[in-house]
């Protein structure tokens, strides 16, 4: 069991000092506990690595990422409309059904 822990502190500076998140730590499967903490931490070198990419992203081309955000909220603003137009119809409907209208 110490060495699997030995090995997981060596994964760790690695992607550390190296800031490689391509490395990943290997586990023994007769140490389940260890095997927890293992695919814990080979999860975070990749959500590093993914908001590595979007910052670069954002420094590299920030007025993208600027026009990206208004459409977003047209996008939102028009399903938000959309829905309130579905309720107010069907309300209407609901209502004209129980006067007997329809």
């Amino acid at each position: 069991m110490a060495r699997s822990l030995v090995a997981l502190v060596e994964t760790a500076r690695r992607v550390s000092r190296a800031r490689d998140y391509s490395v990943r730590a290997v586990s023994h499967p007769d140490h389940y506990e260890i095997a927890v903490v293992v695919k814990a931490f080979n999860e975070m070198p990749e959500q590093i690595r993914e908001r590595d990419i979007a910052l670069n992203r954002v420094r590299e081309s920030p007025e993208a990422c600027t026009q990206e955000r208004p459409a977003a909220l047209r996008a939102a603003i028009v399903s938000w409309r959309h829905f309130h137009i579905l309720r107010r119809t069907t309300c209407a409907d609901r209502s004209m059904q129980c006067r007997g209208m329809v």
